[in-house]
């Protein structure tokens, strides 16, 4: 990993959910983009620059729409060559960084078995989160209903 990707990362890490930030730190996604690289036979300062604009992704700075363009120009591949590139990045990087993403957040949901009122109640309530919060249970009032365990010693 060159200074400047190094400076992209941290840079652009800075506005990202901590989630975001998580996910991407703990992938090994420079190894998968260099293995990329060597498959179609780039050379080292072009794989630089392919991890760059993969590193740009990652950090939001630029659109995944963008990726195959910039790699056919800033990397000098084909047009052809650079989606296949792009499908094997998708493919070996960014989905399973989301999938990985997706299960971090599913973990963290305090509630994991929301129901349906939560969710009315949630949408009713302008975006309220204490609509996610369980309700106090009222204290058991005594009622006049007779107790089989208790007699009644009692005489008028």
């Amino acid at each position: 990993m060159t200074d400047k990707l190094k400076q992209i990362i941290e840079e652009g890490s800075k506005n990202l959910p901590r989630e975001i930030v998580e996910v991407i730190n703990s992938f090994d996604w420079v190894k998968m983009g260099e293995e990329i690289g060597k498959k179609y036979l780039i050379d080292e300062n072009e794989v630089n620059i392919l991890l760059n604009e993969i590193g740009f992704v990652l950090v939001m700075a630029k659109g995944q729409d963008t990726l195959a363009k910039n790699i056919e120009y800033d990397v000098g591949t084909t047009q052809n060559d650079a989606m296949q590139i792009v499908a094997e990045i998708n493919e070996k990087i960014f989905n399973p960084m989301l999938k990985k993403l997706e299960l971090s957040v599913r973990n963290s949901f305090k509630y994991k078995n929301a129901n349906w009122k939560q969710t009315v109640n949630f949408i009713v309530s302008g975006g309220n989160y204490s609509a996610f919060l369980e309700k106090d249970v009222e204290p058991n009032v005594m009622t006049n209903t007779p107790n089989a365990n208790i007699k009644n010693n009692f005489t008028i």
